[in-house]
């Protein structure tokens, strides 16, 4: 697969990999993109 960016490829992974219900965990210190995918779609 070849995408365009490291945040489509973080994006791909985590929304492909993860279903409703599974939980992640993520430091404090991530890049503000990926943060904020997280607190968007996963919350």
């Amino acid at each position: 697969m070849i995408l365009g960016s490291g945040m489509a490829a973080i994006s791909t992974t985590l929304l492909s990999l993860l279903s409703s219900g599974d939980h992640i965990l993520f430091q404090n210190d991530i890049y503000g993109g990926t943060r904020n995918l997280a607190e968007a779609q996963f919350d």
